[in-house]
């Protein structure tokens, strides 16, 4: 089953400055959504939010990954997991 979590964007680069070039975890990261949503209660500032698309498995190994490199957003991973 596929599902698709939010990173804000400075915790998303994080991670994908820590994930090797050539792994599959690199490659999800590369090809997730960016999208600006308007602040709430400031309809003129704009926010960007990664949208990340993986099957539950490569949320596993991104979960991993995480864990060991960028622990805050292992926490955003697990929940978005748990969620299911």
């Amino acid at each position: 089953m596929s599902f698709t979590f939010e990173l804000e964007v400075e915790p998303y680069e994080l991670l994908l400055s820590r994930c090797d070039p050539s792994s599959q975890e690199y490659q999800m990261l590369v090809n997730a959504c960016i999208e600006e949503r308007p602040i709430k209660g400031q309809r003129d500032l704009l926010q960007k939010v990664v949208q990340i698309l993986c099957q539950r498995d490569q949320a596993e190994k991104l979960l991993v990954l995480a864990i060991a490199a960028a622990p805050a957003v292992a926490d955003i991973i697990r929940s978005a997991l748990e969620a299911l």
